[in-house]
């Protein structure tokens, strides 16, 4: 049975429960970049699937500490609830490109991961950033983040 899940805007008093969710992750594979160039100068660049020999637990890029100080930075911030509880947060800023934006953050709680609340949350901040005038949204993701 899935749970139903609401998406919405963040809110200040949304800050305190973002902030306790669990922002780190576990992953037994990692994405390897291969560069390869020919004779002729061509450039190929590949991404591979690669397992690791065990399950490496992998801590947050930023200090999750930090990170109600730079919330005030982003052009826009949504939650996620089930049943009345924040499970995840996605958050985004103006990118260098032309009518683009940054997906800086893009967080599920360990207890509600696997379920699709990741995707929907990519959904919706795609929803918005388009009815924002946005054509294009970059996300920051590291190769460790295989989940991701």
């Amino acid at each position: 049975m899935s749970k139903e899940v609401l998406i919405r805007s963040a809110v200040s008093s949304d800050i305190n429960n973002l902030m306790e969710l669990d922002h780190h992750y576990s992953t037994d594979h990692v994405w390897q970049m291969g560069i390869r160039t020919d004779h002729a100068g061509t450039t190929e660049i590949s991404f591979r699937e690669t397992r690791l020999p065990r399950v490496m637990r992998v801590t947050y890029p930023r200090r999750v500490d930090n990170l109600a100080d730079e919330w005030v930075q982003r052009l826009q911030i949504l939650v996620a609830e089930v049943d009345e509880k924040l499970c995840g947060y996605s958050a985004v800023i103006q990118a260098p490109a032309q009518r683009g934006i940054w997906l800086t953050d893009l967080v599920v709680g360990l207890p509600y991961r696997r379920e699709g609340i990741g995707s929907n949350l990519l959904r919706k901040t795609l929803v918005w950033s388009a009815q924002q005038g946005f054509t294009r949204l970059f996300a920051e993701v590291q190769s460790k983040n295989y989940p991701a």
